[in-house]
């Protein structure tokens, strides 16, 4: 691949491991890995595990846009971070030829540095503790939209909160849904919650193993297709400072005529995908009578979009 024009190819080989050690590096799951490239869980595995090596270039940009990384760092033979540079990350000019010597001092001078900030490190750490030497905070926030949403349509958005602190300890979520949205309801239930206009803000106690908040929003019949609807957030811990962080992952989603179940957006809500939403979303009671019809639309085997009525129409003997 390397010295290759990729952009002309229609179909990449993109190196799976690589995709996994990302994803992972930079805690995120398969599903909102899925839901940003509009394919199924089962199939981001696939990619991982090299089943499918060889992917639609358009499949590629949007894996490299979840992952939050250059297209060419997924790619089989680019990016490996080794070789030139590295060499560069190390202060060497392998274009020049320095010499042994010159290699050496460079390398020297790395471990000297590391060792100087790994041993002030230590020191805030035993002295002033994590919290007076600036230490990490624990949480993390995490998005999960739909990659479309249809006028009219309920649909979910997951936060899913990471604790690596491994301690019980309550944080406030704030969302700021759009306002063409009613909200429905939310799972599971918190300590505390408003509701005022367009934000809703809950207190939670987050357990050491994480937690994953779903709450439902029914889109306005009249959104336009083709508008993108955003949303935005935070999530703040109990701290000193009582410092905000911003909620990551999606932040928008576009309306268009699909179910949100249906990722790749073809009318056909297939086994995987009815398994996917089943498996994340089925505890939620907002949702019910949204699965009622889910359920209709994958034994139907195909549906379509009705503009008229706002709804889906099951297309029976579709398969």
């Amino acid at each position: 691949m390397k010295g290759e024009d990729y952009t002309k190819r229609p179909f990449l080989k993109i190196d799976g491991a690589k995709v996994r050690r990302l994803r992972e590096s930079k805690g995120l799951t398969q599903l909102y890995v899925s839901s940003v490239v509009g394919v199924t869980t089962d199939t981001i595995s696939r990619w991982e595990n090299r089943r499918y090596p060889t992917i639609k270039q358009e499949n590629a940009k949007r894996l490299a846009e979840a992952l939050e990384v250059d297209i060419k760092e997924i790619l089989e033979g680019e990016g490996d971070g080794t070789g030139a540079a590295f060499a560069q990350g190390c202060g060497e000019d392998i274009t020049s030829g320095p010499g042994q010597e010159a290699s050496s001092r460079s390398m020297v001078s790395v471990v000297v540095a590391v060792l100087a900030v790994f041993i002030l490190g230590l020191f805030a750490w035993t002295f002033l503790g994590p919290e007076r030497s600036g230490g990490e905070n624990p949480f993390s926030a995490t998005r999960i939209l739909p990659g479309h949403i249809a006028p009219g349509a309920a649909f979910p958005v997951i936060l899913e909160i990471k604790n690596n602190g491994k301690r019980k300890s309550p944080v406030i979520i704030r969302e700021i849904i759009p306002r063409s949205c009613k909200f429905m309801g939310y799972t599971p239930v918190a300590i505390g919650k408003t509701l005022s206009g367009n934000r809703i803000q809950w207190i939670y106690t987050v357990p050491s193993r994480g937690l994953n908040i779903i709450y439902v929003l029914r889109l306005s019949k009249d959104t336009m297709m083709g508008k993108y609807i955003r949303f935005k957030g935070t999530l703040t811990p109990k701290s000193p400072g009582n410092v905000s962080m911003r909620i990551k992952g999606m932040k928008k989603t576009k309306v268009a005529p699909f179910h949100w179940a249906d990722t790749n957006r073809n009318n056909i809500i297939d086994d995987q995908e009815i398994l996917d939403a089943f498996d994340e979303l089925g505890a939620a009671d907002e949702l019910k009578g949204d699965f009622q019809l889910l359920e209709a639309l994958w034994a139907a085997g195909r549906y379509k979009w009705d503009n008229k009525t706002k709804k889906f129409i099951p297309q029976e003997g579709g398969e």
